[in-house]
């Protein structure tokens, strides 16, 4: 986002080892394009069936780490489900652009769901 307004919308189906299938989307956009903008990432967790999904949804950024070029993620870039109406549960995460490589830069958004006990 650093440097451009893009916004775009991905739907992802994600099936575990066990448990209901997901469908995750999200949509990133930033007010303005100035070094430091405000990034704010939304979205929904939809469940096959049954009840609003629960658990986080962690926020990983293209970056260096120990000499390799990898997805990075940042303990502080965590947000929690809100459950909504049906099936569906909401998302929403903001932060600086500032901490992003200049240019076009890609987020990996991971749906997590709890532990089973």
């Amino acid at each position: 986002m650093n440097f451009t307004t893009a916004s775009s919308i991905i739907q992802v189906q994600i099936t575990g080892a066990s448990g209901t299938d997901t469908t995750t989307t999200g949509t990133a956009s930033a007010a303005n394009t100035s070094p430091n903008a405000q990034v704010t990432v939304t979205g929904s967790v939809t469940a096959a069936s049954g009840s609003a999904p629960t658990g986080s949804m962690l926020f990983l950024f293209a970056g260096v780490y120990n000499g390799v070029f990898e997805d990075v993620y940042f303990t502080s870039q965590v947000a929690t489900l809100v459950a909504g109406t049906g099936s569906s549960s909401t998302y929403s995460m903001t932060f600086n652009s500032g901490t992003l490589p200049q240019g076009v830069n890609q987020i990996t958004i991971q749906y997590v769901r709890p532990l089973a006990l």
